[in-house]
């Protein structure tokens, strides 16, 4: 999903087959799903600000929201946005995001610490410190 220029939010899918599911993706969100009921919605952030691992280095946030197709990405936003704010502090703001420069990101560090939580029930997060070297 993507912002227009009117700050409205536009889908562009592009169906692909995979065994008896469908897989629709769209910019910074892959909608995945046999049905109505079961489709989900994979959306990506990246925080502005650098955030410190356990160890105290300086990493990129990369945060991984499942939730049901249809869901107010407002709201999800903002629930992932408080979620890391709570984990990590304050000082950065998440920044919606493609899963490819995601990829790069985590393809770039061997070392990636990952990490999960419900946002609420059925809409896991699941967040990834990538060592800023």
């Amino acid at each position: 999903m993507f912002f227009n220029g009117r700050g409205r939010l536009r889908k562009r899918p592009r169906s692909i087959a995979l065994g008896n599911s469908s897989v629709r993706t769209l910019a910074g969100c892959i909608v995945i799903g046999r049905g109505p009921s079961s489709r989900i919605a994979i959306l990506y952030f990246l925080a502005d600000e650098p955030v410190q691992n356990h160890q105290q280095q300086d990493c990129r946030l990369i945060v991984e929201v499942h939730a049901p197709d249809g869901a107010d990405i407002k709201w999800v936003h903002a629930e992932a946005e408080i979620a890391m704010t709570e984990k990590f502090g304050e000082g950065f703001a998440l920044k919606p995001t493609t899963e490819q420069a995601a990829s790069k990101y985590l393809e770039a560090d061997p070392g990636v610490t990952h990490g999960a939580l419900n946002l609420v029930t059925d809409v896991p997060l699941f967040y990834h410190l990538v060592r800023i070297v």
